[in-house]
């Protein structure tokens, strides 16, 4: 039994860690951004998602606020067809 135990906690690390580390900095996924606003051929859509998702996120860097900076830029990124 306990080692079922300290697998459930190895585990519940694990994924703990892997979602922190995907909103871990604020600063590289506007890089992401940025670049992502350079791909040639962007539909108008796509580029105002990425430029609303820009100016969210640069008051969100301002706030320290990296996880909600990283799910607005993902969400952007995923509604422009690109990836993170």
């Amino acid at each position: 039994m306990p080692g079922i135990v300290k697998t459930l906690a190895m585990a519940g690390l694990l994924v703990f860690g892997a979602s922190s580390a995907a909103f871990a900095d604020c600063a590289a996924d506007i890089a992401k951004l940025d670049a992502a606003m350079k791909t040639p051929a962007l539909a108008a859509s796509a580029k105002a998602a990425l430029q609303d998702a820009r100016a969210k996120a640069d008051n969100l860097g301002k706030k320290k606020d990296d996880k909600s900076c990283g799910a607005v830029i993902s969400d952007a990124m995923a509604k422009a067809g690109q990836k993170m």
